[in-house]
C-alpha cells in the first residue's frame, strides 16, 4: 500500500466548532484555539462511535491518493462517509497496463497467475476475461477523501485486522496526520 498526498484541513475550525453547543457567543476561528478548545475536542472525540458527541471531527477533511489492492479496496468502499474521487480504470486501462508492464500487483500473488494474465493481454484477451481473471491482488490508485469521524470508525474496526494493508493503513492515518490522537485514542487510558 502506498499513501500520498496526505493532507488535512479544518482542524482549527474543527475544534473551535466543537464548542457551538454550549456557547452564548462566537468567537472567530483566525484566533487560533486555545487550551479549553484542545480539551474539549480531545473529551469529545474520546467518546464512543456512534453517540454523536464527535461530530465535530467530521469537519476535519482528509485527502490522500492511495494505491491498493483490488482487495482492500473492496473493504474500503463500505465505509459512507469516504469517496473515491477519481481513481484508475480497470475497464478502460487494464489491458494497457498489464501490456506494458505497468500493473503493480501486491507481493503475495502468485508469480505464475500475474504472467497468465499478462500472457493473456499480449494474445488479445477481450476486456470482460481480463477483467475476471485478474487476481484481487492487482493493485489500483485511487484519490480519496474523508474525514477524522470515518478515520475514528476505521482505525477502530481496522488497526488489528488480518489483512496487513489495513494496519499499513491506520499506521500511516496515525503517523501521518496532526492531531492524530483525536482518531486513534478512543477510550483509552
Amino acid at each position: 500500500m502506498i499513501i500520498t498526498d496526505l493532507l488535512a484541513f479544518g482542524l482549527t475550525w474543527a475544534q473551535i466548532a466543537s464548542g457551538l453547543p454550549m456557547a452564548t457567543d462566537t468567537r472567530d476561528p483566525l484566533e487560533g484555539i486555545n487550551e479549553n478548545d484542545k480539551r474539549r475536542a480531545m473529551r469529545l472525540a474520546d467518546t464512543n462511535i456512534g453517540t454523536g458527541h464527535d461530530n465535530f471531527l467530521c469537519g476535519i477533511t482528509v485527502h490522500m491518493t492511495i494505491t491498493a489492492t483490488v482487495k482492500w479496496w473492496q473493504q474500503f468502499q463500505r465505509y459512507h462517509f469516504a469517496d473515491i474521487v477519481s481513481s484508475q480504470s480497470t475497464m478502460h486501462k487494464l489491458p494497457d497496463m498489464l501490456k506494458n508492464g505497468t500493473a503493480r500487483f501486491h507481493a503475495d500473488v502468485d508469480e505464475r497467475i500475474i504472467n497468465i494474465v499478462k500472457r493473456m493481454a499480449l494474445e488479445g484477451a477481450s476486456l470482460e476475461q481480463l477483467a475476471y481473471s485478474c487476481p484481487m491482488g492487482l493493485e489500483i490508485t485511487a484519490a480519496v477523501t474523508t474525514n477524522y469521524r470515518q478515520l475514528k470508525t476505521i482505525y477502530q474496526q481496522r488497526k488489528n485486522h488480518k489483512l496487513d494493508e489495513w494496519k499499513s493503513f491506520c499506521q500511516i492515518m496515525a503517523d501521518g496526520l496532526p492531531c492524530s490522537y483525536l482518531f486513534t485514542k478512543v477510550n483509552e487510558p
